[in-house]
């Protein structure tokens, strides 16, 4: 089945009324992989003619699943100069630009300080935090290999 294929497969069974635990649960594969299809679903046709005639890969397509919509998605494609169409970091970072207010905007339209983003930021738990090393753990590679 191509990737076009299970997403239009995955959406029509979501639209049925399907969870997509129960999708993945039908095709055998993870409910993430289904909600990656899903996010595919919301791509500019136009997107999707590109795919179909191997102008651009599949990671190109879901860098530009961070935006809905589909005009700002072809202007993105559009914006970007042709040496960098086949990259989907520059494209995610295009999409984010796009997506995000500048943080002046958000400094000057809230309480929010850049003090206080910093000591919101440091105290984030979105990133796993390190282990720490028993003294046990530790090798000694000072005496060489």
């Amino acid at each position: 089945m191509s990737v076009f294929q299970e997403v239009s497969a995955f959406r029509t069974l979501v639209d049925a009324g399907n969870s997509t635990v129960d999708v993945a649960a039908r095709f055998g594969i993870s409910e993430n992989l289904v909600n990656c299809r899903l996010a595919l679903a919301r791509l500019s046709p136009v997107l999707w003619k590109l795919y179909e005639e191997e102008e651009v890969t599949l990671g190109v397509l879901q860098a530009f699943t961070l935006i809905d919509d589909h005009n700002t998605q072809e202007r993105i494609w559009n914006e970007l100069p042709t040496w960098d169409r086949d990259k989907p970091n520059v494209i995610r970072a295009s999409c984010l630009r796009r997506k995000s207010p500048p943080l002046t905007n958000v400094f000057a339209s809230s309480a929010l300080t850049p003090m206080k983003l910093l000591a919101a930021l440091s105290t984030a738990t979105c990133f796993p935090k390190a282990k720490t090393a028993l003294p046990s753990q530790i090798q000694d590679y000072s005496h060489g290999w």
